[in-house]
């Protein structure tokens, strides 16, 4: 599913989760600034099965909501995060460390992330980083 800059919000969030959540596999969010990390976190909650998530150009995207991602979302094997400001190497590190199936993580301007993102063994083998 691809809501680019569609005005969704965290209710749109919850209501995908519930009736989608078992099967959705890949959603793009990119630029849907009524989104916050509470309703990251009901997503995560009922979206397990997610593979691919776009958080792409979302102002409020925070290392809260990264938590609930590493929390949730075992089977996430690609993740965009680029041009979230408020995202640091410590929600990046979460996310890495617990989702281990994922492959693909694109980082671009993000202020707070630094290379210890990438220090050893946070990086697992076979992780492709962007940015």
């Amino acid at each position: 599913m691809n809501f680019k800059d569609f005005p969704i919000d965290n209710k749109d969030l919850k209501i995908i989760a519930r009736c989608n959540g078992a099967v959705l596999r890949d959603l793009a969010l990119p630029g849907c600034a009524g989104i916050s990390p509470l309703g990251i976190s009901a997503l995560c909650n009922g979206a397990t099965a997610l593979t691919r998530l776009d958080l792409t150009h979302i102002p409020s995207m925070s290392d809260k909501a990264l938590r609930s991602i590493a929390r949730h979302l075992k089977k996430l094997e690609g993740l965009r995060l680029s041009h979230t400001k408020k995202v640091s190497d410590k929600g990046v590190i979460a996310v890495v460390e617990h989702c281990l199936m994922l492959r693909e993580l694109y980082l671009g301007d993000m202020p707070f992330v630094t290379d210890k993102t990438c220090a050893a063994r946070t990086c697992g083998a076979g992780t492709w980083l962007h940015g």
